[in-house]
């Protein structure tokens, strides 16, 4: 998964720093300084913070008995009471370093779970690979913390025939602050859950005929196993006459995909 630029990575930091009022700022400094990241979770749910600020207090908590755990704490309090500093060192050391909340929970979304055989967009970046290549798409919208999305990651890493299949499409994966928040990505009305997985036309509408209903009539967009997606694939291709069941492999699937565009 290809890193988001610099000063979005900065942004996505800085949204795990709860930003609160007068005078909680300076409480809550005082807090995380007594009691490890227990400011930075008071602080998101004042501030109706996302979830990677509540992450983040809790890995605070966490890694409190070590160093690390309470000079981040500390750091993030000092931030919650000086936003301007805040802004200023947040952009500077994502500068230097590359480095980046969200950057690491992509990390450990692609090359962990989901492994590293099939080549994985971010979501904007693999929209705009969609719309220049005019390859249909798989989006996958998991999260990092998620067992579920995690389970479904470590079958696909492992499916040859997935892997292979892959090739066919731009393969996306929207993972924690990149998930899409669109309301055409909630279709089946059941709000977040996850994994969810859409197939993507080559003009970014969502094919919504493909899906998983048949697993499971409420969530028609979850997905359990590897198997059913490579089938769902298959049945993409199938509708969208870029694929034959009688082909005899991928090679001929690939011949005739570049023959339809």
């Amino acid at each position: 998964m290809g890193l988001f630029s610099k000063l979005q990575s900065a942004k996505k930091v800085m949204d795990t720093i709860p930003q609160v009022k007068e005078p909680w700022h300076l409480i809550l400094f005082i807090v995380n300084i007594i009691l490890p990241g227990i400011g930075t979770i008071v602080g998101a749910i004042m501030a109706g913070s996302k979830c990677s600020a509540y992450l983040v207090g809790v890995l605070q908590l966490i890694l409190s008995p070590i160093v690390i755990g309470w000079l981040w704490s500390i750091v993030w309090g000092y931030f919650m009471w000086d936003k301007k500093a805040m802004k200023k060192v947040v952009k500077k050391g994502v500068e230097l370093l590359g480095l980046s909340v969200l950057a690491i929970a992509s990390a450990a979304l692609d090359g962990g779970s989901f492994g590293s055989q099939i080549h994985w967009y971010g979501f904007q970046d693999g929209m705009q690979q969609i719309a220049e290549t005019g390859k249909p798409g798989v989006v996958i919208v998991a999260l990092s913390w998620s067992g579920a999305s995690r389970g479904l990651g470590k079958r696909i890493a492992k499916d040859e025939k997935v892997i292979e299949l892959s090739k066919q499409f731009v393969m996306i994966l929207a993972g924690d602050e990149d998930e899409p928040e669109d309301e055409k990505w909630f279709p089946d009305g059941r709000g977040k859950y996850y994994p969810r997985v859409f197939f993507v036309n080559p003009d970014g509408s969502i094919d919504y005929s493909i899906n998983n209903a048949g697993f499971s009539p409420m969530y028609h967009y979850y997905y359990y196993d590897a198997s059913t997606l490579y089938e769902n694939m298959i049945s993409y291709l199938e509708n969208h006459g870029l694929y034959d069941r009688d082909l005899s492999g991928i090679a001929d699937i690939e011949s005739e995909y570049d023959m339809e565009l």
